[in-house]
């Protein structure tokens, strides 16, 4: 078998001035940071935790079930924050391995997350995050995205 997608634009590291004030805060494991870090329910909770504390705010919730709560009612702006970095970074994510191992066919969100977040994954940066992919931005406009509910 031989991968017919491209590997050279991976991201990296954070892309934007506002990743650069947040990730910082965002605690590391096993000295890095990396995907379990942020793309999972713990992750959730370090990015509202990193979000507030790069704005010197307060942060209440502890589950990743209050955060996303909060976050879809728009009741608690940190939450609000943290869910659509949350989102973007999945795009980004998705993103990379769908060019990575070129998932023409559709990329499929599963897991307990993903189905509860749908409204923020409609309606946020997911999909922008998902086809920044210069020069195969095209391309992934193509790629389709599921989620298994």
């Amino acid at each position: 078998w031989k991968s017919r997608g491209v590997r050279g634009p991976i991201s990296i590291c954070p892309p934007s001035p506002r990743d650069f004030q947040v990730f910082p805060n965002i605690d590391k494991l096993e000295g890095r940071i990396s995907g379990e870090q942020i793309l999972c329910g713990r992750g959730l909770v370090n990015v509202y935790r990193a979000v507030a504390k790069a704005d010197a705010r307060q942060a209440p919730f502890t589950t990743p079930a209050e955060i996303t709560a909060a976050a879809l009612a728009k009741s608690d702006p940190v939450a609000e924050e943290a869910l659509e970095l949350f989102v973007t970074c999945l795009g980004r994510t998705a993103g990379d391995l769908a060019l990575v191992f070129m998932g023409r066919g559709g990329v499929f969100l599963t897991g307990g997350i993903a189905q509860k977040i749908v409204p923020a994954l409609k309606e946020g940066n997911f999909r922008a995050a998902f086809e920044d992919k210069a020069p195969h931005s095209a391309l992934m406009r193509e790629m389709p995205v599921y989620v298994i509910t």
